[in-house]
């Protein structure tokens, strides 16, 4: 990646084996683990390209300077309609039909000219692109896009990365472990909660709560159990941002049950 510590744009092997060696079919956390691993001492190439016309007029007339005239008795107002900057740059966010963002981020300058070679490269530590990412709304960041080994850094990885920590899935991580034990106490009707390994049909990330509730509930009683828990959990930020996605499996207490 880098020569006498000038960076060539070239991907870090390790890095790339990484991508290209993840399953996409199957649960990845120790891979993926390992991928974050590598990449939270890294740096991405952030592509940078021309901005619409309409961006680029937009910022210019933000950032039009007008000059003041408020003591010029015979000035008569006007309208300044700035030209656009013809070297206005932007960077590139995908959305998705369901409204998240995502950021594309390339590990070489041989990925990002595959995707465009007209884009320019910017250099960001991976830890300073997350941090990027989360300030513009973007949700997840897409590596490599176009690419065989593209590959999507979840929201919970993205925030790992942002804040400098170590990433694991959420029902192996003992913060999550410890603010699913705490929410489940004293919620009306709830007997426990317990952490689930996903299953081979949730959504990468997802964190799967069993929770056991009292046999004598109703459908309302058992709704309101079920929203207290997940209102418990997000509105711990520090729970929140290691979280992709939450199913419960809600099931009658049985006394032979631990």
């Amino acid at each position: 990646m880098s020569e006498a510590g000038v960076d060539t744009g070239q991907a870090d092997p390790a890095i790339r084996e990484a991508l290209r060696t993840l399953p996409h079919d199957v649960p990845a956390d120790d891979a993926e683990m390992a991928l974050l691993q590598l990449l939270s001492g890294s740096r991405f190439l952030l592509p940078v390209v021309a901005a619409p016309p309409a961006v680029a007029q937009a910022w210019a007339r933000e950032g039009h300077d007008h000059e003041s005239h408020a003591d010029d008795p015979q000035h008569e107002p006007h309208q300044h309609e700035p030209e656009p900057d013809a070297g206005a740059m932007a960077a590139v966010r995908l959305v998705a039909p369901d409204g998240r963002q995502g950021m594309l981020v390339f590990t070489g300058l041989d990925a990002l000219a595959g995707w465009d070679d007209a884009a320019r490269p910017l250099p960001m530590t991976c830890a300073e692109t997350a941090r990027m990412a989360l300030e513009q709304g973007c949700d997840v960041l897409i590596v490599d896009f176009a690419e065989p080994h593209a590959h999507v850094l979840r929201s919970s990885m993205v925030w790992a990365l942002a804040e400098q920590r170590r990433w694991w899935p959420a029902y192996r991580d003992e913060l999550v472990l410890t603010a699913v034990e705490s929410a489940g106490t004293g919620i009306n009707g709830v007997v426990a909660v317990c952490v689930a390994q996903p299953g081979a049909a949730d959504e990468p990330g997802t964190l799967v709560l069993e929770v056991r509730l009292a046999v004598d509930l109703t459908r309302e009683q058992v709704q309101a159990a079920a929203a207290e828990l997940g209102e418990r959990l997000a509105d711990d930020p520090s729970v929140r941002c290691r979280l992709d996605g939450v199913r419960f499996v809600l099931r009658p207490h049985s006394s032979g049950w631990s």
